[in-house]
């Protein structure tokens, strides 16, 4: 991932890839695209939603999002960064973007008041919908993981998304791709990405594969990453350049970022 900033799932990540949705032109090359996945099934990821933009009746996909209730999305604070919220819907119950599925107009989003764009920390919004999306056969709400709770460095985690499939283009995937990775210690992560001079904080879970050639990457943005119980650990937020090997791709860190999520 490179700075795009931009935001992703490798799936693909930002260069400093995912950073941003589908990405913004920046000095670096973040991504966000799901890079050596494979086809996810219907209903898999019940919670998952495409947050696109709205051109008159057409959609086009913009970034990844998990259902946590009726009227209330999880997805990256970097792709609801300066979005009018009228100019957006989501979708849910697809597993092609494109498709006819559960559609409710954004009413209104919250980012996370410490979110800074230039290190990447506290990378996490809140979507409300102006019209609820009920649970059905394909439909259901994301599990959220206990406060300050985190999966330990090699726990396997899958991340999906309609990201990128490569690293050398913009163009997101039609169909909903997952991909299954492992946790990575925080350190090893940092060791990785030091040059980029970002610091990997609480706030921040990295995952991947160190081998290179498996990742989230553009488009992936703010989707989930969930553990083998199906609860959600992570909304992808950014990497440098996708699937490259030593690097990890990094998330929101959703157990460190329950007091937001959901405030008691």
């Amino acid at each position: 991932m490179a700075p795009i900033l931009s935001y992703f799932l490798v799936l693909a990540l930002p260069a400093i890839s995912h950073a941003a949705a589908l990405p913004q032109e920046t000095d670096g090359e973040v991504s966000i695209a799901i890079i050596g996945g494979t086809a996810a099934s219907l209903g898999e990821f019940p919670y998952i939603v495409s947050v696109q933009f709205k051109q008159g009746d057409t959609r086009f996909h913009h970034c990844g999002g998990s259902l946590i209730d009726a009227t209330t999305v999880v997805t990256a604070a970097h792709c609801m960064i300066n979005q009018d919220a009228s100019g957006l819907s989501v979708r849910a119950g697809v597993t092609e973007w494109r498709a006819q599925g559960a559609d409710a107009d954004v009413a209104s989003y919250t980012i996370h008041p410490n979110y800074n764009s230039s290190r990447y920390e506290w990378d996490i919004a809140l979507i409300k919908l102006a019209t609820p999306i009920e649970t059905s056969a394909n439909i259901a709400y994301a599990k959220l993981p206990a406060p300050g709770s985190e999966p330990a460095a090699g726990t396997p985690v899958t991340v999906a998304g309609w990201g990128t499939v490569s690293n050398t283009t913009l163009a997101s995937s039609p169909d909903l791709l997952k991909l299954d990775i492992n946790v990575v210690d925080r350190d090893v992560c940092q060791q990785g990405l030091d040059f980029t001079g970002v610091t990997i904080t609480p706030d921040m879970l990295c995952a991947g594969d160190l081998a290179g050639g498996r990742d989230s990457c553009w488009g992936d943005s703010g989707g989930p990453l969930v553990d083998e119980s199906g609860t959600l650990v992570g909304a992808v937020s950014w990497g440098w350049n996708c699937a490259q090997p030593g690097l990890s791709g990094v998330y929101a860190n959703i157990g460190n970022l329950l007091s937001f999520i959901r405030p008691s």
